[in-house]
């Protein structure tokens, strides 16, 4: 169930940053953002009550503040992807991305991935 849950976020990530990209060359990429982040608040504030979600102004206020930086970096990557080739634009995000965590864990967090971690990184 966890391979087919991955999968499936993994296809809708994919599409979605996809079209974002198209939506981006005929908008602007701020534009997008804002109401992708509109239409995800509503399904949010809907949806978090019916599967144990608990509101509460410190989870609100995180989710604020993630949403604004994700946001930032989220009309960024669309901006990318409408002025550059998305063939060589969202490979190399995906690669930043997922660099970062791997960074930050290891060299401030002190942790140490095992040897099949490192191989997937190297791939």
């Amino acid at each position: 169930m966890a391979a087919l849950l991955a999968l499936s976020a993994a296809v809708a990530y994919g599409v979605g940053d996809f079209l974002g990209g198209v939506a981006a060359r005929r908008v602007p990429p701020s534009a997008v953002v804002l109401w992708a982040h509109i239409v995800g608040l509503g399904m949010l504030v809907a949806l978090a009550p019916l599967v144990g979600g608990d509101l509460t102004p410190r989870s609100l206020a995180v989710g604020a503040g993630a949403g604004l930086l994700g946001g930032v970096g989220v009309t960024l990557f669309y901006r990318g992807l409408a002025v550059g080739t998305m063939s060589i634009v969202s490979p190399v995000a995906a690669v930043t991305a997922a660099t970062i965590p791997v960074v930050v864990g290891t060299v401030l967090l002190d942790e140490r991935p095992g040897w099949l971690a490192l191989v997937g990184i190297a791939f």
